[in-house]
């Protein structure tokens, strides 16, 4: 028995989701849990859903609290290395001197408090 090429299937184009996984750890869960459960306790109605309640909150921020919040992440996010560096930035643009001028001061500075921590 010969097979030809021209059998060839066709695959079926996938159909884009409309939901996706997204990972939360723990303590998030279970505060979104505890709001869920208190949205349920009702008489009448649909049970409320987790995506549901978590789409109201977006509806009802404005833009301002979504731009704190932001803010609050991003400073959270931050590294000690990386707050170094920003306080090192902002110093120095105030600073009449060079980066090594600059690096020699906070040296000298540090020492003297180590210093007066030691007496």
């Amino acid at each position: 028995m010969e097979q030809s090429g021209s059998n060839v299937v066709a695959r079926s184009k996938q159909t884009k989701r409309s939901s996706s996984s997204i990972r939360f750890g723990h303590q998030f869960i279970k505060q979104v849990k505890r709001v869920v459960d208190k949205a349920n306790k009702k008489d009448l109605g649909r049970k409320v859903k987790l995506n549901s309640v978590l789409e109201e909150v977006f509806n009802q921020a404005d833009e301002a609290l979504i731009e704190k919040v932001i803010k609050i992440c991003q400073e959270k996010s931050l590294s000690s290395e990386d707050k170094k560096t920003n306080f090192i930035k902002e110093k120095l643009s105030k600073f009449k001197g060079t980066r090594e001028e600059f690096d020699q001061k906070m040296m000298e500075l540090m020492e003297s408090y180590l210093e007066s921590e030691n007496k």
